[in-house]
């Protein structure tokens, strides 16, 4: 029987130990499938001591634990590090993934109670393709993603806490609630990669998130839902609502949408709680779109496939050629006309102004039983009104075109 105890910080040990006790009070670099078989009294359970670490660099099998157990202070997985790893890793300290391999820490029940940091952001250095699983439970503690975090791909299974910002050439999923800290301002996957926000995203700051294609299912809110926002939202991508109950929440001081908006189904509702929504694309396929407060759109909506209503408490200012719904569509306070525009509808309520931004410009057709209770053109005169539609109702003081 031997004993080997590290109480300094070699900086390369390559383990091929049989029967010994071992404690690890400094550094042990292994692939990870090593053969360690412990003496008859000691366990893998205690080898990894406060301030130690142990870094893996080889392939790992689903069903084959790592070879210095499942307890740990730090972690690394550096080199081509790669696999599955399915049993429960506790890790006390810090996970550093360096990988350029493909890893999957799939466990739900693993629970990393510091930081994970995923690549290195001085250089920066991309990780590889990386899956990571947490505690399951009704009020699990996050994984703790440390600033900043580089990957080709990125899979979250439980839930986040960004503490910096993230970026990937690949896909990122989040599959629970993602809550971004003061230090997180950016998500992004280039141009070429998606991201898939399965539940909640709370911002803890501006927050920019950038993709080919963006997909979220549950609401977008500024801290938690309820409390007054003050921080904006950025969304550049082809973006696609699909809330599985229907119903989509944006809740923070400004929300812009750079690409398209549509909804997986007309079924969708979208309600917007902040100060101020942009729509820099085009927008379709929503039941009811619903604003309390101001609203540009800068595309057409409903164009491909037209919404069921609209109802906007704010000023909207319309710099789109098309808005069409196929019920109604209610604007509370003053309308801005920014373009040559045709507002279809089933019945069209204006319940304040509507203007031109300069005099004589813009043409305007009102496709809709038209109701009209403020003045129109008062401030600047639209270059000319139709009204398709024979029934209008004019409480307007005057209309000046």
């Amino acid at each position: 029987m031997y004993a080997a105890k590290f109480n300094k910080d070699p900086e390369v040990l390559r383990l091929l130990i049989k029967e010994c006790a071992l404690t690890n009070n400094g550094r042990i670099k292994a692939q990870g499938i090593e053969t360690v078989t412990l003496s008859e009294n000691a366990t893998k359970t205690n080898i990894n001591q406060t301030g130690s670490t142990v870094e893996y660099y080889g392939t790992f099998t689903a069903g084959t634990a790592p070879c210095l157990g499942l307890s740990y202070n730090n972690i690394e997985f550096t080199g081509s590090a790669q696999g599955e790893i399915d049993s429960t890793l506790e890790v006390s300290g810090t996970t550093l993934i360096l990988t350029s391999g493909t890893l999957n820490l799939s466990s739900s029940e693993n629970n990393f109670t510091g930081n994970i940091t995923i690549g290195d952001s001085t250089t920066p250095t991309y990780a590889g393709t990386i899956t990571i699983n947490g505690v399951s439970g009704t009020t699990p503690n996050p994984l703790k993603i440390a600033a900043n975090a580089y990957a080709t791909a990125l899979t979250f299974n439980s839930p986040v806490q960004l503490n910096g910002n993230v970026t990937t050439t690949g896909n990122q999923q989040y599959d629970s609630t993602v809550q971004t800290a003061t230090s997180a301002s950016n998500i992004s996957a280039g141009t070429s990669g998606n991201i898939t926000f399965a539940d909640t995203l709370s911002l803890g700051n501006d927050l920019s998130v950038t993709a080919a294609a963006i997909n979220f299912k549950n609401d977008l809110l500024d801290g938690s839902d309820g409390v007054t926002p003050t921080h904006n939202l950025t969304i550049t991508g082809a973006t696609t609502l699909t809330p599985t109950a229907d119903t989509l929440k944006v809740n923070t001081k400004s929300v812009t949408f750079d690409g398209t908006l549509a909804g997986a189904t007309n079924s969708v509702n979208l309600t917007l709680a902040g100060t101020t929504a942009t729509f820099e694309n085009t927008v379709n396929s929503l039941h009811a779109f619903s604003a309390a407060g101001n609203v540009t759109f800068n595309g057409s909506v409903g164009e491909t496939t037209s919404l069921n209503s609209i109802d906007v408490t704010g000023t909207t200012i319309i710099n789109a050629e098309k808005i069409n719904t196929t019920s109604t569509q209610t604007y509370t306070n003053a309308v801005i006309i920014k373009s040559d525009t045709t507002i279809t509808a089933s019945e069209l309520t204006f319940n304040s102004t509507v203007d031109a931004d300069t005099d004589n410009s813009h043409t305007v057709t009102f496709n809709a039983q038209t109701k009209l209770n403020g003045s129109v053109g008062a401030t600047h005169k639209l270059n000319n009104i139709t009204f398709a539609n024979t029934t209008t109702t004019i409480s307007a003081i005057s209309i000046n075109s």
